[in-house]
């Protein structure tokens, strides 16, 4: 995980869960599958990773709380 400090060790099928997965840019897909991966992120309610919509506060701090989770900072 590049957040981490290791190598990403993505699996691209993370992707598949999201139906605008085409449109997310190759530059990103290897993190995005990632974080897809450890739950930190889990799309909208229609299935899509909304590749132009902002996060909201609240998106937002569930994604830092998961993130510190996943680091094992907290339970």
């Amino acid at each position: 995980m590049k957040y981490t400090g290791k190598e990403l060790n993505a699996d691209p099928a993370a992707l598949s869960k999201f139906i605008d997965a085409a449109g997310i840019p190759d530059w990103s897909k290897d993190a995005v599958a990632e974080i897809a991966a450890e739950g930190i992120i889990q799309g909208t309610p229609d299935g899509s990773f909304a590749l132009q919509k902002l996060a909201t506060r609240a998106e937002a701090a569930t994604m830092l709380e998961k993130t510190l989770k996943a680091l094992q900072f907290i339970n």
